[in-house]
């Protein structure tokens, strides 16, 4: 290489516009111990509530499912999740 290099994923990325807008305090007042920031999540399938959510380190998906998705449409028990 001999040159200078950014290795970065889209996620970093995302998160400059907020850092250098709110300040990097502000940034790390999400989330929790050592994994400081947000995710993005996008929720599909059988939820009551689809589309794309953006939140700090420390949620459980549990919380993703029921709070932000609204459950399963059909009210049966989630079996499966896809992470990835």
């Amino acid at each position: 290489f001999g040159q200078p290099t950014v290795v970065n994923n889209v996620l970093s990325f995302a998160a400059v516009p907020s850092i250098l807008s709110e300040g990097p305090e502000h940034y790390a007042s999400f989330g929790i111990d050592r994994s400081k920031g947000t995710l993005p999540f996008q929720l599909a399938g059988n939820l009551k509530r689809g589309g794309l959510v953006e939140l700090a380190f420390g949620h459980r998906l549990r919380e993703l499912i029921e709070d932000f998705g609204g459950g399963t449409e059909s009210g049966r028990p989630v079996r499966a999740v896809q992470v990835g």
